[in-house]
């Protein structure tokens, strides 16, 4: 499995799908919609039109390190921290785009895309969980995208970092929240 060279992000990501690196997903959609400003979910590209985003996300659910592994409400929390990255976008889908503090609206002000989640098997490792991540993320990087990773465990922060300083000379900034 290894980086198609010479490839547009979107042909990168389609076939990350077809070799089972990446699984596709979407952001829920509220019911309703404001014609005005609108909600998060509803300026989100698909994943063929990738090339076109500012911002990419991409999903990370990996809770290799985490006790309780994949038995969702066995945790105190109430599930794994693989299912982060569906809860995370279940809350961005039904975010405003229209700051009023600022007085933007992302609905003209920065495109984004969402190619999917890592596929984390259930008997995979650091070691093939952290190669399709940095692999993937290496090409959102590669692009001139921003890449913005929705995560499980705390491993996740590891990997992004050794990875944006591999494809940017060392030169990292993060907000990990």
């Amino acid at each position: 499995m290894a980086s198609v060279t010479g490839a547009t992000l979107a042909e990168k990501a389609r076939k990350y799908v077809d070799d089972q690196v990446l699984l596709p997903v979407s952001v829920p959609r509220p019911m309703t919609s404001d014609p005005v400003h609108g909600y998060f979910s509803e300026i989100i590209l698909p994943p063929e039109r990738v090339d076109e985003a500012d911002v990419v996300m991409i999903g990370f659910p990996v809770d290799i390190g985490a006790s309780y592994r994949m038995i969702p409400g066995l945790r105190p929390s109430g599930g794994s921290p693989a299912e982060g990255t569906m809860g995370i976008r279940r809350g961005l889908g039904m975010a405003r785009t229209y700051g009023v503090a600022m007085d933007i609206d992302l609905k003209t002000a920065i495109k984004v895309a969402d190619i999917g989640n890592v596929f984390v098997g259930n008997t995979d490792g650091y070691d093939e969980a952290f190669g399709k991540l940095s692999m993937v993320l290496g090409d959102i990087v590669d692009s001139g995208a921003t890449p913005v990773i929705l995560g499980g465990d705390n491993s996740t922060s590891y990997i992004s970092f050794k990875t944006f300083a591999e494809h940017t000379d060392g030169k990292v900034g993060m907000l990990w929240l």
